[in-house]
């Protein structure tokens, strides 16, 4: 993601006028590297990312203010400084969905096994639940009640 990131800040700096195509760009590398960072890593990524790209655009505006005026460049370092947070939120709340994923996942397996050694003991049974189409029960349909009243 480090790589990803500072690539993404070389990129701004050389695009000139298409830079803002490199926001989303960003936005998709950081969605994916979530998925295997934990949240202090994504908080670290993304005060990293606030700090690299701050510094682009400063050097940028300073370098080529005809380029990269600092009113544009304000606007998009409030813009990034506002998604790096809000990245490192979304990965906090998917460590947490994981952590009960796994949690519920351990429970599950515990709860089977002790089925299975209950069974295997034969305190346990398993029932077995069969599923009858209703239309075809007289009780519950009142076509094929009047049919036998009919036939009858």
């Amino acid at each position: 993601m480090l790589f990803a990131l500072t690539s993404g800040a070389a990129a701004y700096a050389l695009l000139g006028a298409g830079r803002g195509a490199v926001f989303p760009m960003v936005m998709v590398v950081l969605m994916f590297g979530m998925f295997i960072a934990s949240p202090r890593q994504m908080r670290w990524v993304s005060a990293y990312a606030v700090l690299l790209f701050g510094a682009a655009m400063a050097l940028m505006a300073v370098l080529q203010p005809a380029a990269y005026p600092w009113r544009i460049e304000i606007g998009h370092f409030l813009l990034v400084a506002t998604m790096m947070p809000g990245m490192s939120l979304l990965a906090a709340r998917l460590s947490r969905l994981r952590q009960r994923a796994r949690q519920q996942r351990a429970d599950l397996a515990t709860c089977l096994d002790a089925l299975l050694v209950d069974a295997a003991r034969g305190t346990a049974y398993f029932k077995v639940y069969r599923q009858f189409k209703m239309y075809n029960d007289p009780r519950m349909n009142p076509a094929l009640v009047q049919e036998r009243r009919a036939a009858a």
